[in-house]
């Protein structure tokens, strides 16, 4: 297309300036000459309508007049008579005295001297009014001569001549202002005519010096239109060759194109569809309620901005056939920026989207199994508690009665089984409190990180005095969780801390906390063995063990409660460590509202 245009350039430079000069010459010339005739026309319309004008303003100020005299001419015959029907005039009278000083309002509207005098008038008749009312009353409750005595005294007469004045003096001032506006209009006119003749013979002469160069210019543009021509078909053979549907809208939404991917994703033949609205033909659902969703191209044109249906689309077909598309809408614009309709790009998904519920199903799947699971740890937990109480209670009686009775290898194999149990025991506990957590909820609240390390330092007293252990802390916040559950959590780590202690130094632990954005970071130090960083992971997973019993005893839920415990309060857990040095384990949770370290 730009190789088009370049051709249309090949103008000498002669030419194009008489083109760039010339033609904008003559259209000047013939707004020029049709801008004259028009103001002669114009002024000649204008000198009329001023004329209609003021003979409207003529009309309504005698009109007024006229309208006062028969107001008073009413209330007269009803003070000399007494009579109502004599004040038939009057009634009649004074409401169009009211809607003629409108029009007059209307029609002076702009002057303001004429206005200033319509007001003074106003004013005047408004007495007026008031004095007529006055009389009818004082002839209704007082009778003829009270009311005969204020009519002979003159005051309507005065006030009747001071209107007459104030009328008069805007009737000269309307004949003064038209005979003005006639003079200048007449004087427009002949220049009008004078100027309009001399440029309209110019012109003649210049377009006929310019009629060689058109005729250039008009083959040259006739050059242009067929290869604008071909670069369009070009641009319809690549749109109809590209892998998406394609749509083209004009402003109106109507279909202007319309690709052969569009035909496959819709089944609407492309010659059916060309100007029809473009939402009757591409009609589009969300996905996840059936419900119907706007045509992109139809709020892109509306908002002027590119819409993105990406996520969640049907489009339905003529058919009914619905597919999984992106579908894209943007508005175009010509070269001065005004809107001429949209494009909408339709990208088939149906096998992205396929794949996503495939995988929506399996995590589906994967929930209810793990839900499953947890279910199965805590019934079978529960359960297994009765029958162990069953074996070890008479284990522990039988040891207790019998120890040192029998031979040495009856009272090993008692010991065991009285060990065997309580780890039995200990385990099923574990497992009891690891399902526990996310299944019995208890709402989160407010409340400080510091009662829950106060309460698992009371639940670990014994031990902490038995190893002399030291356990400090820094200004703890206030976070949003559940008090049971992060006491445990506390319990659970320091209680690790002090378990896997180097047994060559004094145990220390410090418990710090800090902000990150919506969360606080919560620590805790020891100067313990420490673990290696190819353990990181695996000391998170149940049972997993890095020690044997004998050496460190435990049922290997610890951590992996400690992570469930972290997770379900929404924060994550991890830890860096250094073999002999010691362990520090962070976790993060949710900051309460408006929260604070204290």
């Amino acid at each position: 297309m730009n190789k088009a245009v370049t051709r249309f350039g090949g103008l000498g430079g002669t030419g194009w300036r008489w083109v760039g000069w010339g033609w904008p010459f003559i259209g000047l010339l013939m707004l020029v000459t049709a801008g004259i005739g028009a103001f002669g026309t114009v002024s000649l319309y204008n000198s009329e309508a001023e004329v209609q004008h003021s003979d409207a303003i003529y009309t309504g100020l005698e009109r007024l007049l006229t309208l006062s005299r028969d107001a008073e001419s009413g209330q007269r015959g009803f003070v000399i008579t007494g009579r109502e029907e004599y004040l038939h005039p009057y009634r009649e009278a004074e409401p169009q005295i009211s809607k003629q000083l409108d029009r007059l309002e209307a029609l002076l509207s702009g002057d303001t001297v004429q206005e200033q005098r319509l007001a003074q008038l106003r004013a005047l008749l408004d007495e007026k009014h008031r004095e007529l009312q006055s009389v009818i009353s004082v002839r209704r409750d007082q009778g003829f001569e009270p009311a005969q005595a204020i009519v002979q005294n003159d005051t309507g007469r005065t006030f009747m001549e001071h209107a007459r004045a104030i009328v008069l003096t805007m009737e000269h001032e309307v004949g003064d202002q038209l005979s003005a506006r006639q003079a200048a209009a007449r004087h427009t006119r002949d220049l009008a005519v004078a100027i309009g003749l001399a440029s309209g013979l110019l012109t003649v002469l210049i377009c006929l010096s310019f009629g060689y160069l058109a005729r250039r210019m008009l083959r040259r543009a006739a050059e242009l239109t067929t290869s604008l021509f071909e670069q369009k078909e070009l641009l319809e053979v690549t749109l109809t060759s590209i892998g998406d549907g394609v749509v083209a809208t004009d402003a109106d939404g109507r279909i202007t194109f319309f690709n052969r991917v569009a035909h496959a994703l819709t089944g609407w033949r492309p010659e059916n569809t060309l100007g029809h609205p473009v939402d009757e033909i591409l009609r589009f659902e969300r996905s996840y309620d059936g419900s119907k969703a706007e045509n992109p191209g139809v709020v892109a044109m509306r908002e002027r901005r590119t819409v993105d249906h990406s996520n969640g689309t049907v489009l339905v077909g003529c058919d009914g056939k619905r597919t999984y598309v992106d579908a894209n809408g943007a508005p175009t614009f010509d070269s001065q920026g005004r809107l001429v309709g949209s494009v909408l790009v339709l990208h088939d998904v149906t096998e992205r989207a396929r794949a996503e519920l495939q995988l929506r199903q399996r995590t589906d799947e994967l929930a209810r199994s793990n839900r499953d699971l947890e279910q199965f740890a805590y019934v079978a937990s529960h359960d297994l508690q009765e029958p162990l109480r069953a074996v070890a209670g008479p284990l522990q009686i039988l040891q207790r009665r019998y120890e040192g009775k029998l031979d040495d290898r009856a009272d090993e194999f008692i010991g065991h089984a009285v060990d065997g149990a309580t780890r039995m025991q200990t385990l099923i506990d574990d497992l009891l409190s690891y399902s526990r957590v996310g299944r019995l909820e208890d709402p989160k609240r407010a409340m400080q990180v510091s009662d829950a390390l106060d309460g698992a330092l009371r639940n670990l007293s014994v031990v902490v005095q038995e190893t002399d252990a030291q356990v400090t802390h820094d200004t703890l916040p206030t976070v949003l969780g559940i008090p049971t559950q992060l006491t445990l959590l506390f319990q659970n780590l320091i209680g690790n801390a002090i378990k896997f202690r180097n047994k060559d130094r004094p145990v220390h632990v410090h418990v710090g906390a800090k902000p990150a954005g919506d969360e606080w970071q919560i620590s805790i130090a020891d100067n313990g063995i420490g673990i290696a960083a190819q353990y990181f992971e695996r000391i998170f997973v149940i049972f997993q063990r890095l020690h044997t019993r004998r050496e460190y005893p435990g049922t290997g839920l610890g951590l992996a409660l400690c992570k469930r415990i972290v997770e379900h309060h929404g924060g994550k857990i991890w830890l860096e460590s250094k073999p002999g040095e010691g362990t520090t384990f962070f976790f993060t949770l949710p900051r309460a509202a408006g929260s604070n370290a204290g």
